[in-house]
């Protein structure tokens, strides 16, 4: 027979913890909970703007250009 030894039927912890560990089951990335895209926050940050109240208005920007047309430039 093929099998070289008793058969279990539970993974030991140690060997749970191994197949955790290097088996590749990531998830999917997550968006930005807040509803954000990641495109827009890219964006953000390459513009490297100077206080809250800019930042704030370019991102009300970026989200009506999304949401009129699906720019994620803005422009």
């Amino acid at each position: 027979m093929a099998w070289g030894g008793k058969t279990q039927t539970r993974m030991t912890v140690q060997q749970r913890k191994h197949f955790l560990k290097t088996s590749n089951r990531s998830l999917p990335p997550v968006d930005n909970p807040f509803g954000i895209p990641s495109s827009v926050l890219n964006q953000l940050a390459s513009e490297q703007l100077p206080g809250k109240e800019s930042y704030s208005r370019r991102l009300n920007e970026l989200l009506t250009a999304i949401k009129q047309n699906g720019d994620t430039n803005g422009r």
